[in-house]
């Protein structure tokens, strides 16, 4: 027993003597070493103080430049904007009044309300809305602001007192062209709108009364809100009144009224400016570019998000500290490696100091190893400072790309839209104004040129609205914009607009409508101009013939739809010429445009729309015999 004991002292003695002497190296390994290499956290501080600490402070310095740059450049294109849409803005209202004016001045006009013959005048006001789609209704009242005279026809209103609304105390008060502020019409479907009213006079220049076009601003805001300064930004045109013109018909509310924000007090007091704020309609922080529309006092406001603008800098941040991330965890973990390599190795060295055995060439694998160590971390930087560099230049040549992109998009919708249709408006106002002065003249001889102009002017603006139309459809950008309508008015609404088409190749005109047709749930404004197209085409392909409008109610799986039927007894068709019959800029034959017109867009144009709300147009035709083309849309909207 006490022999077993004593060896059990015996071991303990040796494992005691053996962790001390470990304890002992250890110590001396890490007190003859530098301090940054004593420990795996000392050498995990000291990368951080000299590589990752630099390397953020570098970072963090390129963003808030890059930043700084994003901003200004958001700003220039919000400034860039605001002036294009103010100048497009301007024009487009500067044809409208003198639209307005021409009529105002006709001497026949002034005598037909002197005579009060209402019909007549009637007919004038047609003229005004049919001749340009800006206008969906017109009237007439006295000098109090009592309605006497209107088109589209609306009975109960007249002899009504409207001398509360806007317009009427604007043209009353300044005595010349006044443009009215944005309000919705009492009668449904209660579109948003603005009224352009001018004094009518008389010869000794009294006013008797005034003429008053009523604008729906919907198409002129679809096109306003193509011309924004980014993808991500948007413009919003202001009244004078500081209530938002840009914005969907929703019942009965009012529209939105912005005259509390103080950018939108700023550009309507005449002031332009950039500014970072609250953006007055969508309340996120935003760019946004203030400048005033002159004469008419409005205001336009060209707005970008803040957090859109810093988007392309805030992806590269990510991208950059991930990447700084993950080589600095690769340098910590090269460099542990390092560290354990270097201490095994010192402590090797050191107790072959004390047992006087260790050889050089251990010292010099050593000294190598620990060479290709530092080599490759060299290497490991070199590379991620490559990778950074090569990424930030391939963000900056798709950002400049996708600005160019932008800016030409602008300019084109710019210069197409506006530069072409205001001037040929002009053109048409003008020929119309010289061929009442010729007849009144007794210069005969200048109608046919004038009728010429005026006809050549026409086609011109058809061309150049469909083809920008068949543009906007392809590219995507024309919207829908659903509202529950009655249909039978609207079949009465395209029949009056045709009937003259229609007289002009003796044609005779049939329209079947069923008594159950009730209201549908579409595009009111592109189920007309569908409607129109077909008609037009029918009219201009049929001599001395009949042409017959049908339109009835269906069941299909459940689901109500709307056909409209168009049946002409004109040339007819081959099937070889209905195969491209829906190809833009595609007609049945050449002979046929040489001797008929028209440009191939229309039935392209109608085509799309009918698409876009859920339906189709079908066509069935003989040659000689005469073509039926059928629009089924749904009657409840788009379906899924």
């Amino acid at each position: 027993m006490t022999e077993v004991n004593g060896r059990l002292a015996s071991s303990n003695a040796m494992v005691r003597s053996t962790g001390m002497a470990s304890r002992e190296s250890e110590k001396a390994i890490n007190s003859s070493m530098p301090w940054f290499l004593a420990s795996g956290w000392r050498l995990f501080g000291t990368l951080f103080l000299t590589l990752a600490l630099p390397m953020g402070m570098l970072v963090f310095s390129v963003a808030r430049q890059v930043r700084h740059s994003l901003k200004e450049q958001a700003v220039n294109q919000n400034t860039v904007a605001a002036h294009l849409v103010r100048q497009v803005v301007r024009e487009h209202f500067e044809g409208l009044i003198s639209y307005v004016e021409s009529f105002a001045r006709r001497r026949d006009l002034l005598t037909l309300i002197e005579n009060k013959n209402t019909e007549s005048i009637r007919a004038h006001l047609k003229d005004l809305v049919t001749q340009n789609a800006n206008f969906d209704r017109a009237l007439v009242t006295d000098a109090n602001g009592i309605l006497w005279y209107d088109y589209p026809h609306a009975p109960e209103v007249i002899g009504r007192d409207f001398s509360f609304r806007d317009w009427y105390k604007g043209v009353s008060n300044t005595q010349k062209t006044y443009i009215s502020e944005v309000y919705k019409r009492a009668a449904p479907p209660q579109p948003f709108l603005v009224a352009i009213a001018t004094p009518i006079r008389n010869a000794r220049q009294g006013i008797i009364g005034y003429l008053v076009g009523q604008h729906t601003i919907k198409a002129m805001t679809n096109w306003i809100a193509s011309l924004k300064p980014s993808p991500t930004g948007s413009v919003a045109l202001i009244d004078h009144r500081g209530a938002l013109t840009m914005q969907r018909d929703s019942g009965n509310e009012p529209p939105l009224d912005l005259g509390r924000h103080p950018v939108v007090q700023k550009a309507l007091t005449g002031q332009v400016g950039s500014v970072e704020t609250s953006d007055p309609v969508t309340g996120e922080v935003s760019l946004i570019s203030y400048t005033p529309v002159a004469p008419i006092g409005w205001a336009v406001l060209s707005r970008q998000p803040i957090a859109e603008v810093f988007a392309p800098v805030t992806a590269l941040q990510r991208t950059i500290f991930a990447l700084a991330f993950v080589s600095f965890l690769a340098m910590f973990v090269m460099g542990y490696i390092w560290l354990s390599t270097i201490r095994r190795y010192h402590g090797a060295l050191l107790e072959s100091d004390r047992a006087k055995d260790l050889s050089l060439g251990e010292l010099e694998r050593g000294i190598t190893e620990r060479k290709r160590a530092e080599e490759a971390l060299r290497k490991a930087h070199d590379e991620l400072e490559r990778r950074v560099e090569e990424r930030t230049a391939e963000l900056q040549q798709a950002k400049e790309a996708a600005e160019a992109a932008n800016h030409a998009k602008s300019l084109f919708l710019a210069n197409m839209g506006h530069e072409l249709r205001t001037p040929l408006n002009h053109i048409i106002g003008y020929s119309e104004m010289l061929k009442e002065e010729a007849g009144e003249a007794g210069r005969e001889e200048f109608i046919p040129d004038l009728q010429k102009i005026r006809g050549a002017g026409k086609h011109l603006l058809e061309l150049i609205n469909a083809i920008l139309d068949l543009s906007k459809i392809e590219a995507g950008k024309m919207d829908v914009s659903l509202e529950t309508f009655t249909i039978a008015p609207m079949i009465q609404d395209v029949v009056d607009t045709i009937t003259p088409l229609v007289e002009k190749n003796a044609n005779t005109l049939e329209v079947h409508c069923a008594d159950d047709l009730g209201t549908m749930r579409a595009d009111l404004t592109k189920v007309r101009q569908a409607l129109l197209i077909l008609l037009s085409n029918a009219c201009k392909f049929t001599e001395r013939g009949t042409i017959i409008l049908g339109v009835n109610r269906e069941l299909v799986d459940g689901a109500a739809w709307i056909r409209f039927r168009v049946t002409d007894s004109g040339i007819g068709m081959t099937p070889e010429q209905m195969g491209k019959l829906f190809q833009a800029f595609h007609q049945a034959d050449a002979s046929a445009t040489r001797k008929y017109g028209g440009t191939g867009l229309g039935l392209a144009i109608s085509q799309k729309i009918c698409q876009m709300m859920g339906g189709e147009i079908r066509v069935e035709s003989t040659l000689g015999q005469g073509s039926t083309f059928t629009i089924s849309l749904p009657a409840m909207g788009v379906r899924g």
